[in-house]
């Protein structure tokens, strides 16, 4: 008869050779590492204090997706010497989705909304405006933010994106 002889009990050697107690280490620190950046990322956001941006934050005790908030771009043209300000039709100019981006005043979406309204001639300035009301009936004060086409920039008067 042939003997069976059996292994002694312990941890199964790591399949790369490594001991069971370093890759051990590797993965708790990646786990670490992991659940840090899912904490940080949305404390970011209370520390900038922007206030309007809630994509990568705790929202759980937020109103600012509950807001109502309008949004509305004119144009300050000059069309055979004649300077005037005309409204942009924002729903045949965009779609629906971008309209929302602008009504939550994400900056890269605003600023660069108002550069290629700069680009038909004779447009000189592009004018921002959003208008909020809270759930509570409040209103926000608006948020203006004017473009100047001939600098390529928020006009010194009229804030910035």
């Amino acid at each position: 008869m042939s003997r069976i002889r059996r292994a002694a009990p312990g941890p199964p050697p790591a399949p790369d050779g490594a001991a069971p107690g370093r890759s051990r280490a590797w993965s708790n620190a990646f786990i670490v590492a992991f659940l840090l950046f899912q904490v940080l990322v949305p404390l970011r956001y209370y520390a900038a204090g922007s206030g309007s941006d809630e994509r990568f934050a705790w929202r759980f005790f937020s109103t600012v997706g509950s807001r109502r908030c309008e949004v509305r771009v004119d144009e300050l043209v000059e069309l055979g010497g004649v300077v005037r300000m005309r409204a942009v039709d924002l729903p045949s100019e965009l779609p629906s989705v971008w309209i929302g981006m602008l009504r939550g005043e994400r900056p890269q979406v605003v600023a660069k909304f108002l550069q290629r309204r700069c680009k038909p001639h004779g447009v000189r300035e592009v004018v921002y405006r959003r208008t909020c009301v809270e759930p509570d009936g409040s209103t926000l004060p608006p948020r203006e933010i004017a473009w100047d086409c001939a600098r390529g920039g928020p006009s010194a008067d009229g804030g910035g994106a």
